[in-house]
This record gives structure tokens, C-alpha cells and sequence, in this order.
């Protein structure tokens, strides 16, 4: 596999907020069951890169991919770290149908989110 190629939905917290009082006004969202989160789909990579950027960090170092298989066969870290080989990207054609877009960007989320960590 790509090191941290695997693809992650992310939602902003105030993206979910908005979207719950956006959901409250529409009548039509009482109909369904909704996964909230923000438009754009990120690699591993692309979320750690961006937030050390933006929080003014190092960069993570990239485990080589010779080493991984003795990483994810440790007991307690090579289980958190295979929750890292899977894609979690989810259908929001639901949230969408309502007319709702979320007013920030993953971008914009993981910029805030490092500038609020690193202050």
C-alpha cells in the first residue's frame, strides 16, 4: 500500500453545528438519518501535512515501508495504527439533498483546528 494514501472524511466542528441548526429549520431533514461531514475527502498525508504546516510544526516523519509490517504486528500500537489503512469515506448525497453545503473547507477546518492547538 501508499504510505498515508488511505482517504478520510473529516468534519469541523462547527461545520457539524451549523448543519444541526440548519437541520432544525428543515422540515424535510426530520425525514432521514444523516452522516454530517465536510465536503472534500483528505488522505492521511494530506490531514497530517496540512495541520503541522498550518500549526507551524515539523513535518511527520513517513514510517518506511519496510518497517510497517513489524509495526502493525505489535499487540496495543499495530491495531491504532491499521485504523489507518482503511478508507473512511461516506456518502453525503443525504446532507446534500437538503441544500446544505458546509461553510468551511477541510482546509479551512484543519487551519483553524492548528491555530487553536498551537496558540
Amino acid at each position: 500500500f501508499a504510505p498515508a494514501q488511505n482517504r478520510l472524511h473529516l468534519v469541523y466542528v462547527k461545520n457539524l453545528a451549523d448543519f444541526i441548526s440548519f437541520a432544525l429549520e428543515e422540515e424535510r431533514a426530520y425525514q432521514g438519518s444523516y452522516f454530517v461531514a465536510d465536503k472534500e475527502v483528505l488522505t492521511v498525508k494530506e490531514i497530517f501535512f496540512t495541520f503541522a504546516q498550518k500549526a507551524g510544526f515539523k513535518p511527520p516523519f513517513l514510517i518506511p515501508q519496510k518497517i510497517q509490517p513489524l509495526l502493525f504486528s505489535l499487540p496495543f500500537a499495530g491495531r491504532k495504527l491499521k485504523f489507518f489503512l482503511k478508507d473512511r469515506v461516506y456518502s453525503l448525497d443525504n446532507m446534500f439533498s437538503l441544500g446544505y453545503n458546509p461553510p468551511y473547507t477541510a482546509e479551512e477546518a484543519l487551519a483553524r483546528t492548528a491555530r487553536y492547538f498551537s496558540a
